[in-house]
């Protein structure tokens, strides 16, 4: 609020004083800018608001429903209140077991964005049909989302006008208050800026007012447009899956067959299936026989071949061996 009160003190002071500086010598200006500058110590933001002319009504009534809507929006735009989990675990055990009586009296017993849509493909899908109905489900799915979409939206909408139209309505303000000030000066008063002050107070403050009030619209509704965005991502991926798990297309069913085996496996302390703990290398190959060798029907193998002989013991001329003894030299 301080940030405010200066801004437009020192902002219609200016203004103040440059007018005063055409009109007037050094000694006049000094004096009239050292009475604005009292002048303005005084004013409040009530002053200010009373100041800024009857556009200030709209543009606060435009600032109370921007507040309004991001507040209903921040609320709104959570995947807990348009996805709930509880709901989207419901309908996945359901559709898997291909219960659809109770996926049905499920999504009508629990209204919110999901269900409702789940509960329109619901109703197209046969069990005796050769795709078991799953395109005219996904046909009724996606109008039932298109249409909360369109609802939600005109709300996020409105935020986008309201920030729009309120820089516009402060522009409006400063075309309003230029045309009291040129009225004024047309009648003589150039000579008199406090004369001229309230007309441009309006021009200024107005135009303030509008911008503090659009900037902020502006950028709630690029928020909360995106978070939508991302939502109806999730939403769109939650009912694909839930086809898959009734029609049995893709691995949908066989990820949730697994996620419950793994969970109820771990419950038990025993390993998953396809999780069995494996050998050690050593192990296995200790474990592991050699592998016989095999050869074609007309495959003669070769015969081994005799192992080496020792050639006999001569000994050199000159040398004779003794009975029982080593050689000895002649």
């Amino acid at each position: 609020m301080s940030s405010l009160c200066s801004l437009v003190r020192v902002t219609v002071l200016s203004v103040l004083i440059s007018i005063a500086v055409g009109m007037f010598g050094a000694p006049e200006v000094h004096a009239a800018a050292t009475n604005a500058v009292a002048r303005a110590k005084d004013k409040s933001l009530l002053d200010y608001y009373k100041a800024g002319g009857v556009l200030m009504h709209p543009l606060t009534v435009a600032l109370c429903g921007v507040l309004a809507l991001v507040i209903y929006h921040a609320r709104l735009l959570r995947a807990g209140k348009l996805v709930p989990a509880k709901d989207a675990e419901a309908l996945r055990a359901m559709l898997y077991n291909r219960d659809l009586n109770a996926a049905y009296a499920y999504c009508e017993q629990h209204p919110n964005f999901f269900t409702t849509a789940v509960l329109a493909g619901v109703s197209k899908l046969n069990p005796t049909a050769s795709d078991l109905g799953k395109g005219a489900a996904e046909a009724a799915m996606i109008d039932a989302v298109d249409q909360q979409e369109t609802r939600m939206s005109f709300w996020l909408n409105l935020i986008s006008v309201i920030a729009a139209l309120s820089p516009m309505l402060g522009l409006l303000g400063t075309v309003q208050g230029m045309i009291g000030a040129f009225d004024k000066i047309s009648e003589g008063s150039m000579g008199k800026p406090e004369l001229l002050a309230g007309d441009i107070g309006v021009a200024l403050i107005t135009t303030f007012y509008g911008l503090c009030v659009g900037i902020p619209a502006m950028l709630s509704f690029f928020i909360f447009r995106g978070r939508m965005n991302a939502l109806l991502g999730t939403i769109s991926a939650a009912l694909t899956e839930l086809l898959d798990l009734f029609t049995g297309e893709g691995l949908a069913r066989r990820r949730y067959e697994s996620r419950f085996a793994a969970a109820a496996a771990a419950t038990a302390g025993i390993p998953a299936p396809g999780y069995a703990p494996q050998p050690t290398p050593s192990t296995a190959y200790a474990a592991q026989p050699a592998p016989a060798q095999s050869y074609p029907s007309y495959y003669v193998p070769p015969a081994p071949h005799p192992a080496p002989q020792a050639p006999p013991q001569t000994p050199p001329p000159g040398y004779h061996t003794p009975p029982g003894g080593a050689p000895q030299s002649q």
